[in-house]
């Protein structure tokens, strides 16, 4: 429909009119455009602006968001249907309703409906009916409807705005707490445990993520040592890795069989997640007064033990934790001497495409191992940090990385 002018004849008449009508807009504006203003308000003083400069006796503010239709300045009209949205327009063009073609939009009493640019898009629309006795007097409304219909739209978005930025801004502030949490559980330089060096690192995903790895000293007589990746990644993934640990260490204060650890750990996980997230896991007991470990891998990558330039892959054990019940567990007991060394990761390693589209593999993780076994455990797993960024060139990381290594 062609809009035009405010028509009268008298010249006078018609700049007190535009006067009003801005200084109508100007209060709009200004008490709208104030960030702690709720959207009932914002309606609010849209409403009491229309009814008093165009005497608008119906009218609905209508915007569709990510959690469906919602209304505002409900004057007037009857309950709004679902039928009545397929008939509102999708183009920037005031619309006047005609009975054949809006039918349930006739229905309610609407007589234009006005589109109005809601989050760069036509999302939004302002319903009016009673509202000018003239032509004249119309067509002049409904471009100051739209002007306020826009204003009402503007500020909705930019509360929208806000209330996203505030959120995420106590979302970034609650994950680096629970970063500083995590990496609290999960130190990184044990020292000498007995005559054992131990050096373990951890990148997360994301801030958090859902690797986990501990070492439970036992004294002289030896410790415990285990490495864990719980499917996903975030916070549900950190909080079930908490739990984890929580009830690891617990068994383990009570527990010296592995198969019983093992078995209980997976009850317990399965009693929270029913079956419906699993958990790589590797436990080794490393018996330092008889020169033996003894582990069991629940579907972990296997770790590595090398020595004078062999490796010997870790890999008997049971399925992950967590789904099933556990068909068997199998233990294996493994001889270690001094100067061997015992390397440890998590999937995240192994899995990490680069910009090509390559997976960085089990060889590149075995050949940079067999050519650092004789450097401290802080160079070999530098070295590994080393040959992960050198192959991904750039590319994203795309899962928790953790290394542990070990050296008799």
């Amino acid at each position: 429909m062609r809009r035009k002018a405010y028509s009268t004849n008298d010249p006078e008449l018609l700049l007190r009119l535009k006067r009003q009508e801005a200084d109508a807009l100007r209060d709009v504006l200004r008490s709208i455009n104030q960030a702690h203003l709720r959207p009932e308000h914002i309606f609010k003083v849209a409403r009491n602006t229309l009814l008093a400069q165009c005497e608008v006796r119906k009218m609905k503010f209508i915007y569709l968001t990510d959690e469906g239709y919602q209304f505002g300045m409900r004057v007037g009209f009857q309950k709004f249907t679902v039928e009545a949205t397929h008939e509102l327009p999708k183009e920037l063009v005031t619309l006047q309703i005609q009975e054949e073609e809006q039918p349930v939009l006739f229905g309610m009493g609407v007589e234009f409906v006005v589109p109005v640019n809601f989050q760069n898009k036509v999302a939004a629309w302002v319903l009016v009916a009673d509202f000018a006795e003239s032509d004249a007097e119309r067509e002049n409304d409904l471009i100051f409807i739209e002007i306020i219909g826009n204003v009402v739209s503007a500020a909705l978005e930019n509360r929208m705005l806000i209330a996203d930025m505030v959120a995420q801004e106590s979302l970034r502030r609650e994950l680096e707490v629970a970063e500083k949490i995590q990496k609290q559980l999960l130190p990184t330089d044990f020292g000498m445990i007995g005559n054992a060096e131990i050096f373990a690192v951890n990148q997360s995903h994301h801030h958090i993520g859902g690797d986990f790895y501990d070492v439970i000293s036992r004294g002289e007589k030896g410790f415990f040592l285990c490495i864990a990746d719980v499917a996903g990644k975030g916070i549900g993934a950190a909080l079930l890795m908490a739990n984890l640990q929580a009830n690891l260490r617990a068994l383990i204060l009570s527990e010296n069989d592995l198969k019983s650890v093992v078995q209980k750990l997976h009850k317990i996980l399965y009693n929270i997640t029913h079956g419906e997230q699993f958990v790589t896991f590797f436990i080794a007991h490393v018996r330092m007064d008889a020169g033996e470990i003894d582990y069991i891998n629940c579907g972990h990558n296997p770790p590595l033990l090398a020595r004078e330039g062999r490796l010997m892959e870790f890999d008997e054990g049971t399925i992950p934790l967590g789904i099933i019940d556990l068909p068997g567990v199998e233990q294996s007991t493994v001889p270690f001497q001094v100067g061997d060394t015992l390397f440890m990761y998590t999937d995240g390693l192994m899995e990490q495409h680069n910009k090509a589209g390559e997976m960085l593999g089990e060889h590149r993780i075995h050949t940079t191992l067999a050519e650092t076994a004789q450097d401290t455990v802080k160079q070999i797993v530098a070295a590994m940090q080393t040959m992960y960024g050198n192959f991904c060139d750039g590319a994203e990381q795309e899962d928790d990385v953790t290394l542990l290594a070990v050296r008799f």
